[in-house]
């Protein structure tokens, strides 16, 4: 189980990461990405759509590297920016279609 902290811990050297990429929300609405649990996105994300313009951050240990995973929410442009590969839809995701969020098909 990996454990995120709120702050990088400086034991491990640093990843050098993923180049953020911009995920579009599409026609969904504030509301239904900040929806309860269960919900479209997941926590850390849900952080980020509620604080619009406020890059989130979380770090986590793994493979002897330290990470830094962020997600910044646009309004205006109804985008999430990211640095990570892991789509952030976190329930019903490509079953039998294409993700309107990442694009991947299933």
């Amino acid at each position: 189980m990996t454990q995120y902290f709120d702050q990088p811990r400086g034991i491990l050297p640093r990843a050098t990461g993923l180049p953020d990429h911009t995920l579009n929300m599409g026609q969904r609405k504030k509301e239904e990405l900040l929806s309860g649990p269960g919900g479209l996105l997941g926590i850390f994300y849900r952080q980020a759509v509620a604080n619009p313009g406020v890059t989130q951050r979380s770090y986590f240990e793994e493979n002897g590297y330290e990470y830094e995973k962020r997600a910044t929410y646009n309004e205006k442009a109804n985008t999430l920016t990211v640095n990570t590969c892991i789509c952030p839809v976190s329930y019903g995701h490509h079953i039998g279609q294409t993700c309107s969020m990442c694009g991947q098909k299933d």
